[in-house]
């Protein structure tokens, strides 16, 4: 509930701690005084009203909407609170100062075209040489270096990088469907349809022999066709890569004849795709050589095999009589080699299984083949033993061992319910030799100082002379784990427990004894009371300390009711006046007689409603001074509201005398 203060507070300089705002969620007050404050726990956000009509509010954020400023690219400075500088980061090529930012050049290989701070970078003059441009890039020195003879352009469509042009490309973008001859059919000098002479000679880069008699020619000094001295035809044929015009015109080619070889070296056949016109040779993976002789067949008399043989793309050698070698996946000096044993009496046959996987190797040479079925070696599959294992498992089978014998010792059976008595026995490790000793033995081992035992049973001593103290951490004593019983559980601690859930009882401990929980336990009763208390310390009453002296409690022994009630009867009825001020929605300011005549009153004001009618009789605060006006008695004061109450708000005020200072 709040307090209403129907005046303003002055504090006089003094601080307002830990001031929270009113707090509203999900909308805002539609009514409010101009100023008020408001919080939306919803939003997180301070509101205040700016309105000065209070039935009509309108409330402004005074929060603010930024939560974050963050750093974008190139800048630094990231901060959700406090003052912010955003500084911006330097890097490679780039220096920040504090009221610019410079970019850094080498003056070398690239300027700026001013000297103020609008001039512009720019590549300097003689600043980029040819090793500097990039590897696609075309310039003088490049071109320089094209391979000659040959021709370079561009045979893809649309634009990009310079290719090296094939002959036979050249020709396609000149048109030449056929070959072009230098002479025609007659052996006669003339230059194919298309082809000028200006053409050839700038492709010989030669002048014309017509006008520059200095210069190598195609014809001479009176026109007529020749090639210039250390120039023939075959020369001038093979740079242009055509054929001789004399013999273009046949187009079929035939073996002319055969010759003896002069020497011993490596000869080779080329493959054709045709033997028609003129040929180039062809390789190819999957090129056979078919001879055409004997039905298509190959004889060899015999075959002389030097050398590596590559078989489906690995690597076989036949190496030795009976040994084939195998490369392996890496060309390296470790090979691996199939070779066979020494067939007797008679062929052997050793098929390989239609299966994935590794072949099994022997340490001897076998004598005889394995009978046991891949089935049954898979049983051994995951043993990791050694023969000696296997042996011991032989010899624990002769012993005659049950499986369900083995079962009990390994604990997979149920346990059964059958008594044990003391002659029962039980298997035990007797200084490394296994032993059958009767149950009863066990009773006997374990008793000692005030136990017996007999026929297998531990007895407690009635008399326990022998047991002087038993301590253990977790030590409890009484009639049942539920029931009543002492705990030394805790450490420094000892509860007397008198119930089943542990509540009900005492914990003494070293410097105080206390219920176990709060409020749980009486001191006494009406039937058997304790004596006498004796305190040394202070009387706690609820948490509020007696401070009164035994000798002050006594003043009020012979008291039968209520205190307050007595001294109320004792205050007498002129030391107070009950006054209402009611409210006329213009005066702030009301004077109140009381007649006490004394300054030394304490005034109480209550919210009375509308004469008695919806009246709250809250404690409400207004400002009351003594009145300074017309009041030499002292019989005065004055009740001053923040606002004028109105004509339905009418309030109580008690004006009560204090008495004389003791």
């Amino acid at each position: 509930m709040a307090i209403p203060f129907l005046s303003d507070i002055k504090l006089n300089g003094n601080q307002i701690k830990e001031l929270v705002v009113d707090h509203k969620s999900g909308s805002n007050p539609t009514g409010g005084y101009h100023g008020q404050l408001i919080f939306r726990t919803d939003e997180n956000k301070i509101y205040i009203n700016t309105s000065t009509n209070v039935n009509s509010s309108s409330w402004s954020s005074i929060a603010g909407d930024i939560t974050a400023i963050t750093a974008g690219d190139g800048l630094t400075g990231d901060a959700t609170t406090g003052d912010v500088s955003l500084a911006v980061g330097a890097s490679k090529g780039i220096t920040v100062s504090a009221n610019k930012v410079s970019a850094d050049v080498d003056d070398s290989t690239i300027n700026f075209d001013g000297s103020t701070d609008a001039a512009k970078i720019q590549i300097k003059d003689g600043g980029v040489d040819t090793t500097q441009l990039a590897a696609g890039a075309v310039s003088f020195v490049k071109m320089q270096n094209i391979q000659s003879p040959g021709f370079i352009g561009r045979n893809t469509s649309g634009v990009g990088n310079i290719e090296a042009l094939t002959t036979g490309t050249v020709k396609t973008m000149l048109g030449i469907t056929k070959p072009p001859a230098i002479e025609d059919d007659g052996g006669s000098p003339a230059f194919a349809s298309g082809i000028t002479k200006a053409e050839v000679q700038t492709l010989l880069n030669v002048a014309d022999g017509a006008t520059n008699t200095a210069a190598p020619a195609i014809e001479n000094s009176s026109g007529s066709p020749q090639f210039a001295t250390g120039i023939t035809k075959a020369e001038v044929l093979t740079l242009l890569n055509v054929e001789d015009g004399a013999t273009a015109t046949s187009n079929t080619d035939v073996l002319q004849g055969n010759s003896a070889a002069t020497d011993d070296d490596d000869k080779f056949i080329t493959f054709v795709e045709s033997a028609t016109g003129a040929q180039q040779g062809k390789t190819g993976a999957n090129f056979k050589f078919n001879p055409g002789l004997n039905g298509g067949t190959l004889y060899v008399p015999n075959v002389v095999v030097s050398g590596t043989q590559t078989v489906q793309n690995e690597t076989v050698q036949v190496v030795e009589n009976n040994t084939i070698q195998f490369e392996g996946t890496t060309a390296d000096a470790h090979e691996i080699k199939l070779t066979a044993a020494d067939a007797t009496s008679s062929d052997k046959t050793i098929t390989l299984p239609n299966l994935s996987g590794h072949v099994a190797l022997l340490n001897a040479a076998a004598t005889e083949t394995i009978t046991a079925t891949p089935a049954e070696l898979n049983t051994l599959d995951g043993f990791d033993g050694d023969v000696d294992d296997l042996k011991y498992a032989k010899d624990l089978y002769d012993t005659g061992v049950t499986a369900t014998e083995f079962d009990k010792l390994d604990g997979s059976l149920t346990p059964g319910t059958s008594a044990v008595i003391n002659s029962d026995g039980f298997i035990h490790n007797d200084g490394g030799t296994m032993k059958q000793t009767q149950v009863g033995k066990i009773a006997t081992l374990f008793a000692g100082t005030g136990l017996t035992a007999t026929s297998g049973v531990i007895n407690m001593d009635a008399a326990q002379s022998g047991i002087t103290s038993a301590y253990n951490t977790a030590l409890k004593v009484g009639r049942a784990s539920n029931g009543a019983r002492i705990d030394f559980g805790t450490s420094g601690a000892v509860s007397i427990i008198a119930n089943s859930d542990g509540q009900g009882g005492i914990k003494v401990q070293e410097t105080q004894t206390s219920p176990i929980s709060n409020n749980s336990v009486d001191l006494g009763n009406q039937s058997n009371a304790f004596k006498d208390l004796y305190l040394a310390g202070s009387l706690k009453l609820s948490g509020t300390t007696v401070t009164a002296s035994g000798a002050e409690l006594n003043h009020t022994d012979g008291v039968t009711s209520n205190i307050q009630t007595q001294l109320d009867a004792k205050e007498p009825s002129s030391n107070k006046v009950t006054k209402k001020i009611a409210g006329d929605a213009s005066t702030t300011a009301f004077e109140i007689t009381h007649g006490l005549g004394t300054p030394l009153v304490r005034t109480t004001v209550l919210n009375y409603g509308n004469d008695g009618t919806n009246a709250t009789y809250e404690n409400v605060y207004v400002a009351v001074k003594n009145s300074t006006t017309s009041n030499s008695g002292n019989n005065k004061i004055t009740v001053t509201f923040g606002s004028a109450p109105s004509a339905t708000e009418d309030y109580l005020v008690l004006v009560e005398k204090f008495p004389a200072v003791s």
